[in-house]
């Protein structure tokens, strides 16, 4: 009998390898393919990752986050991208970010393993749903194709889930790695008063306060230093600028696009009434999923985390596409929970294969918008060649292009300013006072914001502008338009500001 169960095991072991196998390479494929065949890995667009980068490398080359730079997040991503950002300046920033870049898409096809293991427990068919509900998330895969927090933040909760769902389970390790996860973002603080709520319901105040102990501990290990060396910024940046930043005019309809991971315009041509019948149906169909997934007593947790982190989402007061995935990690696990009711009528006449394949399917069909999406625009090679000849300094209202035109660590090195979020500094409204009536943010009424950002952009020998988020009042684009071009007309030119 013992060598009877050994085989079992041995067998079931070599089918869990099987299934976390396909997980990861179909996590992986769906965000580096994407991301290699429409645009490559050299691009520019996304605003974020290079902001994210760029304050790393500012940080290797001696400057204090909040306090000599901008960065409206805790410092935890900065200490991630630093050895990348190490190895760009010893080598190009481009390769250092195109590296950074791929290890966070691997860090996205751990976080699609890591919920196949939570599942696991329900059993292999459990497990492979809810890693390929990860793997193919359309919110998961565009904020896992580059640099950005959510992968991050995805990989501390569903890592502390991991440890949970153990048969002893380690209340300090999970609050560890949840309390890393609001080093990263500020949102980690919410996730983890749902854990620490839902521990002390279910197994009492002691193991809740060990885990938010634990939460604590290495949270502040990560933020505390730079905390010393700027309190005052770093508070104002991280806590108060996020919560002042202006709620931006998206309809209920709009943030429901966001978190399916289609975004505002992801449908194209499709009219608005059958874009609003299309998302009203995957409400539904959310809801119906996180009702079976609640039949799951073990995976009550993870329902509860998708409903809170949903209506946070919906209540923040800024929208952009990468906040879906906060809302991946839970719901990969609640699909795979809801998957093993499908063993129930009606859905028992159908043969297991089938509804296997139904589901695939499914979660195949909401990657699609991930899928085709654009990975951004490539720099021309003019501005790479033409910026090599420039000894001076070089400005950008987008650190992307500073960092793939080989310039970032240049300017780092010969003392130049650099704006590492020209935007995140629109939103300080200790730096850009607002105009009477209005949220603080960059703005083309605001001649402060223009005598700022004007400054930046002309302090250096030659400077490159491309977003409208910039905000450059009429008076300002005259300037602009006064200096003359170092490189070929195009999306990106490089100007000469002297």
């Amino acid at each position: 009998m013992g060598a009877v169960g050994n085989a079992r095991r041995a067998d079931q072991l070599r089918s869990d390898r099987r299934v976390m196998l396909v997980v990861f390479t179909v996590a992986l494929l769906a965000r580096l393919l994407p991301a290699a065949l429409h645009g490559g890995l050299r691009t520019w667009g996304t605003y974020d990752d290079g902001v994210y980068f760029a304050g790393a490398d500012a940080l290797i080359h001696g400057r204090i986050p909040y306090g000599q730079f901008v960065l409206l997040h805790p410092p935890g991503v900065l200490v991630v991208l630093a050895p990348f950002a190490w190895f760009g300046s010893i080598t190009s920033d481009g390769l250092g970010f195109v590296i950074a870049r791929v290890a966070f898409m691997l860090i996205g096809a751990v976080n699609a393993v890591l919920a196949a293991r939570i599942a696991r427990r329900w059993g292999s068919r459990a497990a492979l749903v809810a890693g390929l509900a990860y793997a193919l998330s359309a919110a998961a895969i565009y904020a896992e194709r580059t640099v950005m927090l959510e992968g991050l933040g995805n990989l501390c909760l569903l890592g502390a889930l991991v440890l949970l769902s153990r048969r002893k389970p380690s209340m300090l390790l999970a609050g560890l790695v949840l309390g890393l996860g609001v080093s990263v973002k500020i949102w980690g603080i919410v996730p983890l008063v749902v854990v620490a709520a839902w521990v002390w319901w279910r197994q009492g105040r002691r193991d809740s306060l060990v885990l938010a102990s634990g939460a604590v501990l290495s949270a502040t290990v990560v933020c505390l230093p730079f905390f010393l060396l700027s309190p005052r910024s770093m508070l104002r940046y991280v806590v108060a600028d996020q919560l002042g930043r202006p709620r931006t005019s998206l309809t209920i309809i709009d943030r429901i696009g966001f978190l399916a991971g289609f975004g505002k315009d992801g449908l194209g041509g499709v009219g608005g009434v059958a874009i609003a019948v299309l998302l009203l149906v995957l409400v539904a169909l959310a809801a119906g999923v996180g009702y079976l997934a609640w039949q799951v007593a073990t995976a009550r947790l993870a329902v509860v985390l998708g409903a809170v982190l949903a209506l946070m989402l919906v209540a923040t007061p800024s929208m952009y596409l990468q906040y879906g995935a906060v809302l991946a990690a839970p719901a990969a696990v609640v699909i795979g929970a809801a998957s093993t009711r499908l063993e129930l009528a009606p859905f028992s006449r159908v043969p297991a294969p089938r509804r296997l394949a139904a589901v695939v399917l499914v979660l195949a069909a909401l990657a699609a918008p991930s899928l085709a999406r654009p990975n951004g625009s490539r720099l021309p090679d003019a501005i790479s060649k033409t910026a090599a000849g420039i000894q001076g300094c070089i400005t950008a209202d987008d650190s992307t292009l500073l960092i793939l035109a080989d310039a970032l660590t240049l300017d780092l090195e010969r003392g130049c300013r650099v704006w590492v979020d020209v935007s995140g500094l629109g939103f300080d409204r200790d730096a850009v006072p607002p105009l009477a009536g209005q949220a603080p943010s960059a703005s083309a009424d605001n001649p402060v914001w223009q005598q700022q950002v004007m400054g930046y952009l002309g302090s250096g020998d030659a400077t490159m502008i491309v977003r409208r988020a910039t905000a450059l009042s009429a008076e300002s684009l005259a300037r602009v338009a006064s200096w003359p071009p170092l490189t070929p007309p195009g999306r990106v030119v490089l100007l000469d500001t002297r």
